[in-house]
């Protein structure tokens, strides 16, 4: 039957029965569904042998199923004649819990089903008539899953007795779990049963506060400080609310907590360290996020030590060079906001390895960090240049799938920490420079004569995008486009070593196409290095030929050669 017949069908019935006909149809079809519904719930539970794992695995899909289209009226399970055993009922939503079987959907379709049925557990009782709250429940078990905070939140319209806190064998408790899921309402029939706002989970320490804070749950943090909560407890790592918050990057809650605290006149440790000797400082700067410097901001605003060393001997500037290509940004929000309260920063400051923030920066080859310490006066004399151009261990820069800015960010990053010390008076022998030079044939970052030759830079599409990227504070017309079209001398006389570093770290090649971002890297760093390789190469030629050549000639030849020849030429006179 078509639609337009269905709908005048639908009519005709209405028309001879009326509205309260129509819903006195509907009732008595819901009554019905519900029947059959309920037979099959009956039939498929009288199938299953519950001792039997296969059957009673194939009987809670039937059972999702089953419920995932259930249509008709919601009928109270426990009233269901022969149904489900309370032991059975524990089964079915501890399995549900757990999620071993069923997709996400059906099983909250599942618990939406039983909640609609009106079914409540009931806590047991001992002799003397107290609840025995010694018990692992659907709810432990959901909290130990991954991002299904709904799904505790729907056990406790199952689980709703809040005079009866269930602890598991770790000691981890209802209460806990309502914490730890952000559940407001919960927490605060919690506190209204007495529970404390202070109760620890034994086996880690975690306060209800830690556990809100972990699950970034601000206001069920702001509900526990507001009932007593203790913003200074130490858990077993000891981690404080204010390393949990430093550490997840939660400026929201930052700017709570110490608002929290002020009204209740409770004096905040800022300087508390945990079991590694790390305060919460350490944990903010060591964050990546676009809330670093404002919870930097806060703790430093409210007394934080800018020099305080962990148990390895790294002061927080130490933790700014560990951190990616913006740690020179961390940096200067650091130097600035210090500099605001006249509070000094050890620049030179050692680790139990004995190396300086100036040293890591180096070591991780970050120029714009090295030439920031270095206007600070950070001492230069024990310096050492690393022996091999690479990213050091455990670090990672930015977009690393990127090959330009992971390559060409390695190299120009090395070129700029040495242009960057040399101008401070650092020397450098034939041996690092051979070191450099040979980290560009590693990446495979030498372009051939003949690429040399090619225009493919006035492509459509990367002309486009190049002539709109400006490469100069100072002359906006200076275009990536222009640097591209220039021989390499010329560009060694026009561009610094760290304007191509930046170049390095701009994100935006990811949108070239990979031919388009191979050639520029090989154009950018032959252009780059230019200079660099020229230099030695003209002083191991002239060794080379013991001076028999005129410098003249020497520079003549090296001007013809690029700069793989010139590498050739270095690592001869060194062989």
């Amino acid at each position: 039957m078509s639609d337009d017949g269905s709908a005048e069908m639908f009519d005709r019935i209405r028309d001879a029965a009326g509205d309260k006909g129509i819903e006195a149809m509907f009732q008595h079809m819901m009554d019905l569904m519900s029947k059959v519904n309920l037979g099959k719930l009956e039939s498929i539970r009288q199938e299953v042998n519950w001792e039997i794992e296969e059957e009673r695995v194939k009987f809670i899909h039937d059972l999702y199923e089953l419920t995932g289209d259930w249509m008709g009226k919601m009928t109270d399970l426990r009233a269901a004649k022969n149904v489900f055993k309370k032991e059975e009922m524990e089964w079915l939503l501890t399995e549900t819990a757990i999620g071993r079987y069923g997709d996400v959907l059906q099983r909250h379709q599942f618990l939406n089903f039983v909640i609609a049925t009106g079914y409540k557990d009931e806590p047991k009782f001992d002799a003397d008539g107290k609840p025995l709250v010694r018990r692992t429940t659907p709810i432990h078990h959901a909290a130990r899953q991954d991002d299904i905070y709904a799904m505790v939140s729907d056990l406790f319209q199952i689980f709703d007795k809040f005079d009866v806190n269930y602890v598991d064998e770790d000691g981890f408790t209802h209460y806990h779990a309502a914490c730890q899921s952000g559940l407001k309402d919960i927490v605060k029939k919690f506190l209204e049963h007495r529970q404390c706002p202070n109760y620890l989970v034994p086996k880690t320490g975690d306060s209800p506060l830690h556990l809100a804070l972990l699950g970034g749950h601000k206001k069920t943090a702001e509900l526990l400080l507001r009932n007593g909560a203790d913003p200074n407890s130490a858990n077993k790592e000891g981690m404080t609310p204010l390393h949990v918050i430093s550490q997840s990057e939660q400026e929201d809650s930052a700017e709570m907590f110490f608002k929290i605290t002020d009204l209740k006149r409770k004096t905040v440790e800022v300087n508390a360290r945990d079991r590694y000797g790390r305060a919460p400082l350490h944990y903010a700067l060591r964050a990546d996020s676009a809330d670093t410097g404002k919870i930097v901001q806060l703790l430093l605003s409210r007394g934080a030590n800018p020099n305080l060393a962990d148990e390895e001997g790294s002061t927080p500037l130490h933790v700014i060079c560990q951190r990616d290509d913006d740690g020179y940004l961390c940096a200067k929000t650091f130097f600035k906001l210090n500099d605001e309260k006249y509070r000094p920063v050890k620049v030179d400051a050692e680790d139990k390895l004995g190396r300086t923030p100036l040293q890591l920066a180096v070591t991780n080859l970050q120029p714009i960090l090295v030439d920031t310490f270095l206007r600070r006066w950070a001492n230069l004399t024990r310096v050492v240049f690393p022996a091999e151009i690479k990213f050091p261990d455990g670090f990672e820069p930015r977009y690393k799938e990127n090959w330009l800015n992971v390559r060409f960010r390695l190299v120009s990053g090395a070129l700029a920490v040495v242009d960057c010390l040399e101008k401070r008076g650092y020397e450098f022998d034939r041996g690092v420079a051979a070191n450099v030079m040979r980290s560009f044939a590693e990446h495979d970052l030498f372009e051939t004569p003949a690429r040399l030759e090619e225009r493919w830079y006035d492509d459509d599409r990367f002309a486009r995008w190049a002539k709109n990227l400006s490469l100069s504070e100072d002359n906006e017309n200076l275009s990536l486009h222009d640097l591209m079209r220039s021989r390499p001398q010329e560009a060694t006389n026009t561009f610094t070593y760290m304007l191509y570093f930046k170049l390095a770290c701009f994100d935006d090649y990811r949108l070239l196409p990979e031919p388009i971002r191979e050639l520029s890297a090989k154009r950018l760093s032959e252009m780059m290095a230019r200079g660099f390789f020229r230099r030695w190469g003209l002083e191991s030629l002239m060794e080379l030929t013991r001076c028999r050549l005129t410098i003249d000639c020497c520079e003549i030849i090296v001007d013809e050669l690029v700069n793989k020849d010139l590498h050739s030429i270095c690592l001869a006179v060194l062989s």
